[in-house]
């Protein structure tokens, strides 16, 4: 019982650790809540200041379930605004930007990178298509946050990282997990 209240506890506190990447005090009480401080850490390394008062644009890549989870998490989050979803069909990116109250919806992922408000993109793409999508949207000068697992083999994941450094854009994947409580306790037993 005793060890049951304390990972109470520590569920509760949340996860300084996740916001490491952006030196805040905030608390992440669900893994997802990640996505929101990555999306600050990525703009900050893009050249936006913490405290600056510019908005940090957020381009969401497919309207696939992990996404909905994201973009809930994303989207409380100060200074962050989720500006845009693409997806293959305009309809079915109209129906999630509706959904969750995302401003602008396209029907092609070309689309998302041509738009030059959105300084980072989301992929939740399968991952078949990570290196295809994260190149092009490297190429576009737009900070990546891909979903996992981030490519097939180590090549291509070699690949993914050379192209982002080339583009001098930052590069995350969302094991938001790593940063959670929970882990730190399973550790602890």
């Amino acid at each position: 019982r005793e060890r049951e209240r304390e990972r109470e506890r520590e569920r509760e506190k949340g996860s300084a650790a996740a916001m490491g990447a952006n030196n805040s005090h905030e608390m992440v009480k669900s893994p997802y809540e990640f996505s929101g401080a990555t999306a600050k850490a990525l703009a900050k390394h893009g050249g936006k200041p913490e405290e600056s008062s510019e908005l940090v644009r957020v381009g969401v890549m497919g309207t696939a379930n992990i996404a909905q989870k994201h973009v809930r998490a994303i989207k409380p989050v100060d200074g962050v605004e989720v500006a845009v979803v693409a997806s293959r069909s305009e309809e079915k990116a109209r129906e999630f930007a509706d959904k969750f109250g995302i401003p602008r919806a396209v029907g092609s992922y070309e689309a998302l990178l041509e738009d030059s408000s959105i300084d980072i993109v989301y992929v939740p793409l399968p991952t078949a298509l990570h290196v295809e999508w994260v190149t092009k949207a490297a190429k576009a000068k737009k900070h990546i946050l891909c979903e996992k697992p981030c490519a097939l083999t180590g090549k291509e994941l070699f690949d993914i990282l050379q192209v982002c450094a080339e583009n001098k854009v930052a590069f995350m994947d969302a094991v938001m997990f790593m940063h959670h409580a929970r882990l730190a306790a399973i550790c602890q037993d």
